[in-house]
């Protein structure tokens, strides 16, 4: 069985690395370090061990110490799949620059040669997975069946995270990569992110969603730039996913004064991400991704 998940875009995730690095404003709050350092200090060490060292606290706040981990144990998972869309790595960033491109071509070849199952590639930093894709290391662990400037089999999928104009120069790089599918994650989003009208026919799916975090961190989302991003979509046809509003709500909820809060111009409420849900305008927006003329 998969490591299932409540991610709504995927079905399972494949935690094959462990250990990340702050990339941008969109990580302030990341999730992922508040998980590794709670498995890291599970009494059970076979939940620990894949986590020990990768988060510290330093005056009293959680980092990644920028250590990472390969946890090639988990190369043989998939044999066990069928019919799953997998994130991958959903814990770390598969392209941190301590991955070294040996391991990342071990996991490749797994999927590349996997078409029972839906691999989504997520990552900060497009740039490597570009340099990847050309390496040496990839050419050898797929043989004859692999060359840089073709496309990849549509199972397999490449996706990068822009949640604020700072990071917007990550599309560009991810065009460039040849791909049957590439898809953008806002999440969180933290501003309007207008991605231009050049790249968006070389766009399988753009996924948008709200911060989850404390209610001292958490950074609200302005419901009018998650609104401009449907309908830029909808403009252009483009498949839109609205993942979650996260905790900041901008529906009325009778909650406590503590729980109110001014953001944008509105009243917002913190309340659970199952409270808020994951509805735009009262309606549902999961939009599958498109396949593209492969470049």
């Amino acid at each position: 069985m998969a490591d299932k998940t409540a991610i709504s875009w995927a079905t399972a995730t494949w935690p094959i690395t462990s250990g990340c690095s702050k990339q941008g404003p969109e990580c302030d709050n990341c999730y992922a370090i508040l998980d590794t350092w709670r498995m890291a200090h599970n009494p059970n060490p076979k939940i620990s061990e894949p986590f020990t060292g990768l988060v510290s606290k330093r005056n009293g706040k959680l980092d990644w110490t920028g250590e990472v981990k390969e946890l090639s144990n988990r190369l043989s998972w998939p044999q066990r799949w069928k019919d799953e869309t997998v994130f991958v790595s959903s814990l770390s960033d598969i392209f941190h620059p301590k991955i070294t491109f040996g391991y990342l071509a071990q996991v490749f070849r797994v999927a590349y040669f996997d078409a029972r199952n839906t691999y989504l590639f997520l990552t900060k930093l497009p740039q490597r997975l570009d340099k990847f894709l050309r390496s040496q290391e990839l050419r050898e662990a797929l043989g004859g069946a692999w060359g840089s400037e073709i496309a990849p089999p549509p199972h397999i999928r490449f996706g990068t995270s822009v949640g604020c104009l700072k990071s917007l120069w990550r599309v560009e790089a991810l065009i460039g990569i040849p791909a049957a599918y590439r898809f953008i994650s806002m999440e969180p989003l933290l501003e309007t992110v207008p991605v231009p009208e050049r790249f968006i026919p070389l766009l399988s799916q753009i996924i948008v969603g709200g911060e989850s975090a404390s209610r001292e961190k958490c950074r609200a989302m302005n419901v009018d730039a998650a609104r401009e991003q449907r309908d830029d979509c909808l403009r252009h046809n483009l498949p839109f996913w609205f993942k979650q509003r996260g905790n900041w709500d901008w529906d009325y909820h009778d909650v406590a004064p503590t729980h109110r809060r001014e953001f944008f111009g509105r009243e917002y409420y913190f309340v659970s991400k199952k409270t808020s849900g994951n509805l735009l305008d009262g309606q549902l927006w999961e939009q599958p991704m498109r396949l593209l003329d492969p470049h």
